[in-house]
């Protein structure tokens, strides 16, 4: 079984009556994942609207939490990596991750880049050596 990873970043919705312009973005991934289903390849989907329920901004507690070693973080530190840890958890069960973005104001939605700021976490999703400094 695959498992495919949908973010959605618009705040607009693809069902939406009210509206005459819904959601571009969010339509093509539909149309994408419709064609992946029709394949016929058994697929669990995880999916995350971003747009409509966006994660937390990170903040200076939070990268205090995070360079805080595991096994002696506070519970307030383990309440306020919760949500990143389920978002890396839903990344790393993902063979295929689609995300579909618009673009406001020529860049992505401010929800994508906290969605982004989430996962990407050190000792978690990268390394970083800071013995080795900043070279030119």
């Amino acid at each position: 079984m695959k498992t495919l990873l949908q973010i959605d970043a618009s705040v607009r919705k693809t069902d939406n009556p009210v509206h005459k312009y819904n959601s571009i973005s969010k339509s093509i991934a539909q149309s994408f994942i419709r064609s992946w289903m029709d394949r016929g390849i058994d697929t669990n989907i995880i999916q995350r609207d971003v747009g409509v329920n966006p994660p937390d901004f990170i903040t200076n507690d939070w990268i205090a939490a995070v360079f805080t070693a595991e096994e002696v973080r506070t519970e307030e530190q383990k309440s306020l990596l919760a949500l990143s840890d389920s978002l890396i958890d839903e990344l790393v069960q993902a063979d295929i991750i689609v995300i579909s973005s618009p673009m406001y104001n020529y860049g992505m939605p401010a929800a994508l880049k906290a969605w982004f700021d989430q996962i990407i976490r050190i000792n978690k999703t990268f390394t970083f050596d800071l013995a080795r400094g900043i070279t030119p």
